[in-house]
Parts: structure tokens; C-alpha cells; sequence
């Protein structure tokens, strides 16, 4: 696949709103009560928004997309990540129909304050000043000081009590006549979270599958903190990459923004439809590796093996067969994930990147495949008449028949009658008869077990399985 770098346009058709400010004054608080859900890092320690964040906002008929920025530290003294920070912020100006401007009202106003405001004078968009944590009156005193900012308007709000939220939102829906973009079409995409262990190249990745520095690299490890969503178009296809945070042994997790960095990962891969597991092929797959795609397997997502920094690889003078061996290696370590197909990357010479398009298109298809009724009956008489179910040592077991009652993943129920005595093992050879029928590449199979009939079942007459199998109904 060539880079589709002119193909692939972020999603522009709603109104964009940056909220932007210096570290530490509830940007995060107020992106999360706007958006409606706990959706971007919140902690007392700045610095904790690195990327920008983006969520989506209906406010009674309109629609708006909204952005929560790194705070801005403007000190030519400061780090890299903090001129890396400064950087997103200023592609969220950049992009921003209009601009959040937000302040601490309990702190008053400081020369940060002014210091953003003179960024800030350069956008030719509209501003709204917003004086946050002013939740009682002796609090609105201090809210003076900030009309020597220049800026005509001016709220005060509570984004962690909620207070003046809806008159925010009024203020936004004036500017932005969100009434002009009530009869926009949104189509769901396709969600793709990446996640691996920490320092794998992850955002290296998605920058790349971009084209652009969307989200913020560093050498460092755990540069990432919140979950990033990005929102791009391939040809008439959307999707949405999750960059997350680098999953660690829990062991090793330390308290705070580490904890809940681990905790938006494993939500991420939760609420996406695939995951693509960035593994380091220099140091191979691991262990942790290997807790995350059973993770993964456990939640029934789909799955993509991506060895990354296969550059660092090619550079060295190696045999033909070495990406066949390293391949075999990532197999044995990972083998739960058989099913799960691999391809090797570099996010440095772009090599793989952009097929892992196709490949997740394939594994979204094969996660919604639906067998007709005919054909399954067909493959499961003959397997029954080949290979039929081992007798149990109580009473001769009995399949009747099999049924796909769900898909993402797809899901088979068997109707046996004493379907607690069918082993681990076989269980195994009818899923793995039913990939080689219909192909499932990248998504696990679940077969459930019920005892009695579909029509028992419907009138609540039999009874789900309890004893041992591949997946059990509960």
C-alpha cells in the first residue's frame, strides 16, 4: 500500500474549540464536565496533559468537537517535553474556531496568565476568558484583575462543582452558530487502540501513519499519559486510533498519573473494536507483552501483532530467514494470539505502516462475519461424522446442533446434552475447524455451551453449562 499520507484527512466537519491555558488550572476538569465523562487525566501534579485530546459535544441541536491542551509553559528555560507541549498547543490554536482561555480565579492573576494572553493575541479567532474555581463570592473579587487582559468576554466558572457549565456552553453556541451544523452526518468508525509496553513507539507510530507530529515523542519513557484519540479518513472510511500509555507489570506501576495512565490503556482497549500490540522486536515479544494480549483475547477485540523498529533490525548483517525466526518466536511466546496476524514495522523508513490499513479493514471484517445457517449446519455434520465428541464416563454425550448468536466477536453457541462434560480439548478443535472454514483472521471465536434445545431456551426450560470448556455462558 503506498503512503496514503494525501489520502487521509483528520475529521474537520464539526467547529473545533481549544481550551488553553497555563499548567494547572482545570483544563482537564473542565474538558472532562463539558464533555460529560471522565475522559483526560486529572491530578493536582502539572504537566499531566501532554497531547491533545479531543472529545465530542452535543449541546441541544449542534454538535462541536472540543480540545484539551497541555498547559502552556512559555519559560525558554523550560524542558523538551514542556517546547513539545508548547508545540501541540499551538496546532490546537491553529486549528480552533474558538478559543477557551482559562484562568485560576484563586490564584488571581499571575504573569503566566498574561504570558499566554500574549500567545494568544495572535489567533484570529474569537477568545472567551474563562475564571475558573470561582465558587463563592469572596472568590469574584479577584476576577478584576483579569479585565487588564483586554478581553471583552469574560465568565466565571467551576469546572469541578459544574457551576455556570450551561452558560459556557451558551456562550460557545453563540459564537459558533452550532445550529449551522445540526444535520451533519457522523459515521461511527472504526476505533483502533495501540497499546504495548512503554517506549515502543507507539505515538512514533500513529505520527507516522499521519504523516504529521500529532502526538508528542520523546526518548523518555511514559511521555504518554492519557489515552489520544485521533481521528482520520482513508478514502470513504473513518477511523479512530486510542495512542494509550505504555502498560507496565503492576508490580512496577508506581501511584499516581502512573496508575491511571495503565487504567485509560486498559479502558481504551475496551471501548475500541481492534488493538494493535506494538511489541519492540530488538528486545522480542515478552512477558508483559504477553499479559497485555491476553487482555486483549480476554475483552474479545480484535488483534494485530505489529513488531515494531524492524530498521534497527535490517541494519545488522543477518540471514534471509531472520524475519521468519523472529516471527516464530513472537508465535511461541504469544501463542494464545495465533490467531492474530503479524507484520513488521518501522516508523523511522515507514516500512508496514501503512499496510497495517488493510489489515485492520480485514480483521473488521472478519469480526463481523455472519455464516448462514445451511452452510454451518453442513460443516458441523461433517465434523460431528469425523471427529464426534468423546464419551464421558457418566453418559454418552450428544450435539445436537450449533448457532453464531452474536458477533465482535463472533460467538457460537452449542446445544448439547450434557455439554459440562465436553472438554477443554475438543472445544478447541471445533474453534479451531470453525477458523479454518470461515477465516476469523485477527478476532478470537467464542463458543458458549447450553444443554437442551433452542426452543427450551427460549422458554427458559434448559439450563447454561457450568463445568469446564472454552467459554462457558454465565
Amino acid at each position: 500500500m503506498k503512503n496514503p499520507k494525501s489520502e487521509i484527512m483528520k475529521s474537520k466537519t464539526l467547529p473545533l474549540v481549544a481550551i488553553v491555558g497555563r499548567p494547572n488550572v482545570g483544563k482537564s476538569t473542565l474538558f472532562n464536565r463539558i464533555i460529560g465523562r471522565r475522559r483526560a487525566i486529572i491530578t493536582s501534579e502539572p504537566g499531566a496533559t501532554r497531547d491533545r485530546i479531543y472529545g465530542e459535544v452535543a449541546w441541544k441541536k449542534g454538535k462541536f468537537s472540543l480540545v484539551d491542551t497541555g498547559g502552556l509553559i512559555l519559560d525558554a528555560s523550560s524542558n523538551n517535553i514542556s517546547s513539545l507541549v508548547r508545540k501541540q498547543a499551538g496546532v490546537a490554536i491553529e486549528e480552533a474556531n474558538l478559543i477557551l482561555f482559562l484562568v485560576d480565579g484563586r490564584e488571581g492573576l499571575v504573569p503566566a496568565d498574561e504570558d499566554v494572553e500574549e500567545v494568544l493575541r495572535k489567533a484570529s479567532v474569537p477568545i472567551i476568558l474563562v475564571v475558573n474555581k470561582i465558587d463563592s463570592r469572596k472568590l469574584e473579587e479577584k476576577v478584576s484583575d483579569f479585565y487588564s487582559l483586554g478581553l471583552r468576554e469574560l465568565l466565571c466558572i467551576s469546572a469541578e462543582h459544574g457551576l455556570n457549565i450551561n452558560q459556557l456552553l451558551e456562550h460557545i453556541s453563540t459564537f459558533l452558530s452550532l445550529s449551522a451544523v445540526d444535520d451533519i452526518e457522523t459515521r461511527k468508525p472504526i476505533i483502533v487502540s495501540v497499546v504495548g509496553r512503554p517506549n515502543v513507539g507507539k505515538s512514533s507510530f500513529i505520527n507516522k501513519l499521519l504523516g504529521e507530529e500529532r502526538l508528542i515523542v520523546d526518548d523518555k519513557p511514559g511521555t504518554t499519559h492519557d489515552a489520544v484519540d485521533t481521528f482520520f479518513r482513508v478514502e470513504d472510511e473513518e477511523f479512530t486510533f486510542v495512542d494509550t500509555a505504555g502498560m507496565r507489570s503492576r508490580a512496577r506501576v508506581k501511584k499516581g498519573i502512573e496508575s491511571y495512565s495503565g487504567l485509560w490503556a486498559r479502558k481504551s482497549i475496551e471501548r475500541s473494536d481492534i488493538s494493535l500490540l506494538l511489541i519492540d522486536i530488538t528486545s522480542g515479544a515478552t512477558t508483559q507483552d504477553a499479559h497485555i494480549g491476553s487482555y486483549v483475547c480476554q475483552k474479545g477485540r480484535g488483534c494485530i501483532l505489529v513488531a515494531n523498529k524492524w530498521d534497527l533490525v535490517k541494519k545488522k548483517k543477518l540471514s534471509s530467514n531472520v524475519q521468519r525466526n523472529h516471527e516464530m518466536m513472537i508465535r511461541k511466546k504469544l501463542h494464545f494470539l495465533r490467531f492474530a496476524p503479524i507484520i513488521f514495522t518501522s516508523s523511522i523508513t515507514g516500512e508496514g505502516v501503512f499496510e497495517v490499513i488493510n489489515l485492520i479493514r480485514l480483521v473488521s471484517s472478519a469480526q463481523n462475519t455472519r455464516v448462514e445457517r445451511g452452510i454451518l449446519d453442513a460443516l458441523f455434520g461433517q465434523i460431528k461424522k469425523e471427529h464426534p465428541p468423546p464419551s464421558s464416563p457418566v453418559k454418552p454425550i450428544k450435539i445436537k446442533y450449533i448457532r453464531q448468536v452474536g458477533v465482535k466477536p463472533p460467538t457460537f453457541r452449542l446445544f448439547a446434552n450434557h455439554p459440562q462434560f465436553l472438554s477443554n480439548s475438543y472445544l478447541s478443535y471445533l474453534s479451531n475447524r470453525l477458523r479454518r472454514a470461515f477465516g476469523f483472521e485477527g478476532t478470537p471465536i467464542r463458543v458458549v455451551m447450553y444443554k437442551g434445545t433452542e426452543a427450551q431456551r427460549a422458554q427458559g426450560s434448559g439450563f447454561r453449562a457450568q463445568g469446564s470448556g472454552l467459554e462457558i455462558e454465565n
